[in-house]
């Protein structure tokens, strides 16, 4: 992950005022048997704000210390209670963090990642008793901005940053390994904005 970028592009992003819709899909599912959210690659910090809004525990977890830095002046502005660390979420002891079970948000984290760092990240999960579920939100190989940039390897591409267009069918038997998936969607109209409307996969799954 190129660190240099995305310090350079947090430095100068002004967080949007709403969560994501992926977040409000996600939050409307939360129960007692969730528990802590870990917003794994959670960028501007604006999800893991909105779960805190809704009494929801929940940490933001981000390789950049700008970003980082940023989360936590505007948890304070805003008198809220998540909690942001630096890491990198594809190594990031979970279990130390965390009394008892708990679940991964990811959005937008899976296609920031190159096909190593993935296998790291869910080798590392697999092994991870105390994770209940996992919430996956990530652009398709289907999605417009597919084939736009360098080439750099198998649905790898390089605009101002690189970004990896997940398959959904590998997707899928990569986590029914140790998870049970009990809602996959792969469609545009999740996170339309303007004139952009991505085609996104969607995915929650439980630990067996």
């Amino acid at each position: 992950m190129d660190m240099n970028y995305w310090n350079k592009y947090y430095g100068e992003y002004t967080p949007a005022d709403q969560p994501s819709s992926f977040a409000q899909f996600c939050a409307d599912r939360f129960d007692d048997s969730t528990g802590r959210i870990f917003d794994i690659g959670c960028g501007d910090g604006r999800d893991t704000l909105f779960f805190a809004t809704r009494s929801i525990l929940a940490t933001g977890i981000e390789q950049s210390k700008v970003a980082i830095e940023k989360n936590e002046k505007r948890k304070l502005e805003l008198g809220l209670s998540a909690n942001f660390i630096v890491s990198d979420f594809s190594t990031c002891d979970y279990d130390s963090l965390s009394e008892g079970f708990y679940s991964l948000y990811s959005r937008f984290t899976l296609h920031a990642i190159n096909y190593e760092e993935e296998s790291r990240f869910f080798d590392h999960i697999n092994r991870l008793n105390s994770i209940k579920y996992i919430f996956i939100e990530a652009r398709s190989i289907r999605d417009s901005l597919y084939g736009k940039g360098d080439n750099v390897g198998l649905h790898e591409y390089v605009t101002s940053h690189y970004r990896r267009f997940i398959d959904p069918v590998a997707l899928k038997k990569m986590l029914e390994i140790n998870f049970n998936v009990i809602y996959f969607e792969e469609a545009q109209g999740f996170a339309k904005i303007e004139s952009e409307d991505p085609c996104l996969i969607r995915v929650i799954a439980k630990r067996k």
